[in-house]
């Protein structure tokens, strides 16, 4: 016989005498309980817990209670055939050495799918003389813990049609989850209750699954072999939620002892110290997850000392959910430091789109042009406070958007001088000035019309060579900002020679820039170039040679002294 505690044997001493607390507590096929490296003994359903209490003296009664501590005191106490309305008392009489005193496990005939555990001590009277102490003078606070292994073996499989892999179940908004269940046992009527689990946020979106107002009962008749098949609708809420998961919960109603859910790995589990189990069902949107992108309003912007960069976020797909973006942009200050900004936005129902806009960037003098870029950092859709995407630009499309800001007092590089020869018709231009006073004091036939406008600074952004040509034949030189034409002149026009870079044009056009316009002249195969709408009108309207092409390309906004 051993004597089982944290003390063994455990010896509680009294004013009259020792009492000795040997546990005989044994499984249902009598063997004696197991002790745990965690200190727990080992029983089973329809085992008992049996404690024998002995003393040398009996020349007095001795009384104490027993009964279930710790977190253990309100769950469980329904594994043992113990009264909590009565409790346990153990009682000693006056001549009395020995007492025992049994607990009998019960069998409910369910499944439990982990040992259940029970703990009971000693709870000595306050106005009890005795004194319970260890051998080594302690109090005799020990509990004694025991885990009730489970004896039972479910009577009915689970069987779900829609299995991806073998490992978790899928199902799409609008379909149809199905389940089949098979028992092994067919002398009795069995019933079953399904209910969806209550999984917080992901519960509350389709708290209307298969419109359920009662649980559904799956009811086996006696003597029927077939299986039952139950289909489950999934509502089509309608809304972007993301892949959610929802739990179907699946619990013995009548003379079911357990489930076995076949073949669904970790996303099938116990959901409480019953025989139930709770299925997830990985649910996909069939609704697109709403997009973000940033974009610049304009491009670029002259400074004019109140430069404000205005950016448009915008939100595209199923925007009738939350969508939280954070953006962050970098400022150099006047000392040169370099300061990191960050905003975060939050679009609610029906927000389509966001603008930033008086974010300030200063150009200083003798700087052609600064950028501001604003940046996504982090973009996440949200349902009930909780993302739905774990990437912070997985719903991304555009992540950065720049502006230039461009410095006005520094985008001309210099006027080009325009010259006209009334023998040949030719208009000649120069960004040169010493080529323009050699014309001028060496060339009488070329009368100087002024400044046609002015070349574009080549760090521009944007900024593009004109390429200059001289035609032998005919003595004319022709421009050209487009390395297409360019390289078809050469290919082709045997008499043009490429004299190099005239001077510096945009191909498109942008904020403080203007068109210059181009004509062919037909008869004398001149090439005249102007920002003048006065000049290009009367060009039209009585010059009929010349045959407008376009816009050659475009150049700082200033006034032509050229009407």
């Amino acid at each position: 016989m051993t004597t089982i505690s944290l003390t063994s044997p455990e010896v509680l001493l009294g004013e009259y005498g020792q009492i000795t607390v040997t546990d005989l507590s044994t499984k249902a096929d009598g063997s004696s309980g197991e002790i745990l490296p965690d200190g727990f003994m080992q029983l089973d359903e329809g085992g008992v817990i049996r404690w024998k209490f002995t003393r040398e003296d009996a020349s007095v009664a001795s009384q104490w209670s027993m009964g279930p501590t710790g977190q253990w005191q309100g769950l469980n106490q329904g594994l043992t055939d113990y009264d909590k309305t009565k409790g346990l008392t153990v009682r000693m009489e006056v001549g009395e050495f020995e007492k025992i005193v049994t607990l009998n496990l019960s069998d409910d005939d369910k499944v439990a799918y982990w040992d259940q555990q029970t703990s009971w001590r000693i709870f000595k009277p306050k106005d009890s003389p005795d004194l319970f102490l260890t051998p080594d003078g302690r109090d005799a606070t020990t509990a004694y813990n025991y885990k009730v292994a489970d004896n039972d073996i479910p009577n009915v499989t689970a069987h779900v049609l829609s299995l991806v892999d073998n490992t978790y179940l899928v199902a799409k908004e609008g379909g149809v989850i199905r389940w089949m269940f098979e028992r092994t046992d067919f002398s009795k009527e069995m019933v079953l209750k399904v209910t969806p689990g209550s999984l917080g946020f992901m519960h509350s979106i389709y708290q209307d699954l298969n419109d359920w107002a009662e649980p559904i009962y799956v009811r086996f008749e006696a003597g029927s072999p077939d299986p039952i098949y139950l289909d489950i609708r999934v509502p089509d809420n309608h809304i972007f939620n993301g892949t959610t998961h929802v739990g179907l919960n699946v619990d013995p109603y009548e003379n079911v002892t357990g489930v076995f859910m076949e073949n669904f790995g970790e996303y099938a589990i116990p959901f409480s110290s019953e025989s139930g189990r709770r299925m997830f069902v990985s649910v996909t949107d069939d609704e697109a997850a709403p997009t973000v992108a940033v974009h610049a309003v304009r491009d670029a912007i002259l400074d004019t000392g109140q430069f404000l960069a205005e950016f448009e976020i915008v939100r595209q797909g199923d925007i009738r959910g939350i969508t939280k973006v954070k953006v962050a942009w970098d400022y150099t200050d006047s000392l040169g430091h370099l300061n990191t900004y960050s905003l975060d936005l939050e679009f609610k129902e029906g927000d389509a789109s966001k603008t930033l806009g008086r974010l300030a960037l200063d150009v200083p003098d003798g700087v052609v042009s600064k950028e501001m870029s604003l940046r996504i950092v982090e973009a996440k859709n949200y349902m009930n406070n909780l993302p739905l995407e774990k990437g912070a630009l997985d719903i991304v499309t555009q992540e950065c958007a720049t502006v230039t800001v461009l410095n006005p007092d520094e985008m001309a590089a210099g006027p080009i001088a325009r010259f006209y020869n009334p023998l040949t018709g030719e208009h000649f231009l120069t960004a040169s000035p010493a080529e323009r006073d050699m014309i001028t004091a060496t060339m009488p036939v070329f009368q100087f019309e002024g400044e046609a406008f002015s070349g574009l600074n080549a760090q521009v952004p944007g900024a593009k060579e004109v390429w200059r040509f001289y035609d032998t034949a005919s003595g004319n030189h022709f421009f050209t900002a487009s390395d297409a034409e360019r390289d078809d002149v050469l290919a082709h026009l045997r008499t043009f020679h490429l004299e190099g870079v005239g001077f510096h044009a945009a191909q498109t056009g942008g904020v403080g820039l203007t068109e210059v316009y181009r004509f062919y002249n037909t008869v004398t195969g001149d090439h005249l170039f102007t920002t003048s709408t006065a000049e290009r009108q009367a060009v039209l309207q009585h010059h009929p040679d010349y045959v407008q092409e376009g816009i050659a390309f475009y150049v700082p906004q200033a006034e032509s002294i050229i009407a």
